[in-house]
């Protein structure tokens, strides 16, 4: 149990480091129109993808639990073991 509440830690702290490395770090270009004058201007501006957010998050918990599954539930019941002695 104390190995499974670790591995939920790291993967808690992994999601929000993904969070904190994406959120409002692309920087883009809003275009305005003044409604007095009508002209348009710019205005430089950071916004969150949340495309790329999501897909790092994705591969981070793919590697996360694939690591996990390797190294904890390899006992002598495990995936791993079993698979081995079917393609014997």
């Amino acid at each position: 149990m104390k190995k499974h509440l670790i591995a939920i830690i790291i993967w808690l702290a992994a999601m929000a480091g993904v969070y904190f490395a994406y959120y409002n770090r692309a920087i883009t270009e809003y275009r305005k129109i003044d409604p007095v004058t009508g002209e348009e201007y710019g205005e430089m501006g950071y916004y969150t993808d949340w495309g790329q957010m999501a897909m790092a998050a994705a591969v981070a918990t793919v590697v996360i639990w694939g690591v996990y599954g390797l190294t904890v539930w390899r006992g002598k019941n495990g995936y791993l073991n079993r698979a081995t002695v079917v393609f014997k």
